[in-house]
């Protein structure tokens, strides 16, 4: 477990000024010969999620799970403008999750593809 640092332009600081996002890297299943190349697509998973991180949010707010759309709606701030990128979790394929906080206990996370598409959002507590 890690963080980096991420660029104003790419995503808003958190409030307190911080621009760091947690990253979780899983290699217990890596053969330890391939563990740089692992770090590596990792990394690659990391640059396409934070290139795609606008239609990644779009797409995170269209498939939150309905009750949580409702709760959100007008006059309170829409979803969308709620989520803010907490972390990235990598497994030992290199597949990339994003981690959104939306100013409550809980959070979303969203699988995202090497293209940049979300195939899947749910809550996590």
């Amino acid at each position: 477990m890690g963080s980096v640092g991420i660029d104003p332009a790419v995503r808003e600081p958190r409030e307190n000024g911080g621009r760091d996002v947690e990253v979780l890297i899983e290699c217990t299943d890596v053969d330890e010969d391939h563990l740089l190349d692992h770090l590596d697509g990792c990394g690659d998973a990391a640059v396409t999620v934070l290139n795609h991180l606008e239609e990644v949010h779009r797409q995170v707010a269209a498939m939150a799970p309905p009750e949580l759309i409702k709760r959100f709606r007008w006059p309170r701030r829409p979803l969308i403008k709620r989520l803010f990128l907490d972390g990235l979790e990598f497994d030992s394929t290199c597949a990339a999750t994003a981690v959104f906080d939306f100013g409550e206990l809980d959070q979303i996370v969203a699988s995202v593809n090497l293209d940049g598409r979300v195939t899947g959002a749910r809550l996590r507590g």
